[in-house]
C-alpha cells in the first residue's frame, strides 16, 4: 500500500504572506482615485464584487501561489 505524502500549508502570514500580496497586486489595478479596500476580513467578511473580481483575477495568475 502507497501513502501520499501531504502538505497543508496556512497562507495567512506565518508561511507566505497572501494578504499583502494580494494587497500589493490590488494596488496595481485601482484607479488613481480610489481609496484602497483593506480586505475581506475587517469589512465583516464581505467584499465588493469588483474587489472580489480582482482578487479572484490576481489568485488566477500563472506562479501567484508558488511565488508567496
Amino acid at each position: 500500500m502507497s501513502h501520499d505524502n501531504i502538505a497543508l500549508i496556512d497562507l495567512d502570514g506565518i508561511v507566505a504572506d497572501c494578504d499583502g500580496a494580494l494587497r500589493e497586486q490590488q494596488a496595481l489595478l485601482r484607479s488613481p482615485d480610489e481609496p484602497p479596500f483593506q480586505d475581506r476580513y475587517s469589512g465583516g467578511g464581505e467584499e465588493p464584487a469588483y474587489i472580489e473580481a480582482r482578487r479572484k483575477l490576481i489568485q488566477r495568475q500563472p506562479g501567484f501561489w508558488r511565488n508567496l
